[in-house]
């Protein structure tokens, strides 16, 4: 847990039953923090894991690039990836650790 923390070993949402949720919105009473999220999910890397900026930054001793940044950069080198509605300062990639700290070595220099 301390690692790598809690693993999911099959999709943790259903994409369609999301997309429904999304195209009924305006014919509910909700925050508008519920469409936000329900859009972010839409859009996920559906992977099971994620990466969190600050941690990354921490080990790199540096400031954290935008999110928005890391994720251009890693589709930009091929890879899938996407911001996660598990974490705020968390995104997903297909891309292996040490590919994510290069990516971000060559943000924060």
């Amino acid at each position: 847990m301390k690692t790598a923390g809690k693993l999911w070993i099959d999709n943790i949402f259903d994409v369609t039953f999301v997309n429904s949720m999304l195209q009924t919105l305006g014919s509910c009473v909700v925050d508008k923090r519920c469409g936000k999220l329900l859009s972010m999910v839409s859009n996920e890397v559906n992977l099971p894991t994620y990466f969190s900026v600050d941690r990354i930054a921490e080990r790199l001793k540096a400031t954290p690039p935008s999110i928005s940044s890391i994720i251009d950069k890693l589709k930009d080198s091929g890879f899938v990836a996407s911001r996660t509605s598990l974490k705020m300062t968390g995104f997903k990639t297909n891309a292996k650790y040490d590919e994510v700290l290069e990516v971000l070595r060559t943000l924060v220099t």
